[in-house]
């Protein structure tokens, strides 16, 4: 997995702590998330109006040598990384975790979901709220960063 490097220091004005074995900070909301999580997120809100931003695959030997980077502690410069690869670094973010986002325990609450359709919703917001405070926060930070792209790629495609 691609570890949460422990910075010793303030990130970005916001300090960082350990929940539950894992290190998160605060992010703009309040909310704590883990710093990549963020960190990938801030860098490609710079450049959300990249054509094919998620579907364009990174080239695998400059995707690989970014994420030896993060294992091995040292911390890219992201702003200036090409905008599919910090696609696709987030995208193995999620791959690698050790656990899935939403969790190996609540799977079977999540796949209730699909099998209950009068009760969807509902069934979906139990799910959610059983999720480790961590990973709900990251959800709702993923979910909400995807919004985004979405919106600002729908205004970009009106505006041409």
């Amino acid at each position: 997995p691609i570890p949460c490097v422990p910075w010793q220091s303030q990130t970005n004005g916001q300090y960082q702590r350990r929940v539950h074995g894992e290190i998160v900070m605060k992010n703009h909301e309040g909310k704590q998330v883990q710093p990549i999580l963020s960190e990938i997120c801030n860098a490609l809100r710079r450049q959300m109006t990249t054509l094919g931003l998620f579907r364009v695959s990174p080239l695998n030997t400059e995707l690989e040598q970014l994420l030896q980077d993060y294992s091995r502690g040292i911390r890219p410069a992201l702003n200036s990384l090409d905008p599919h690869l910090l696609a696709g670094l987030l995208k193995e973010y999620f791959n690698r975790l050790p656990e899935p986002l939403l969790t190996f325990a609540l799977y079977s609450d999540f796949l209730e979901y699909a099998h209950d359709p009068e009760n969807k919703l509902d069934v979906l917001h139990n799910a959610i709220d059983h999720l480790p405070q961590v990973r709900r926060n990251s959800l709702d930070y993923l979910l909400d960063f995807l919004c985004e792209v979405a919106t600002e790629r729908g205004n970009h495609i009106l505006a041409r």
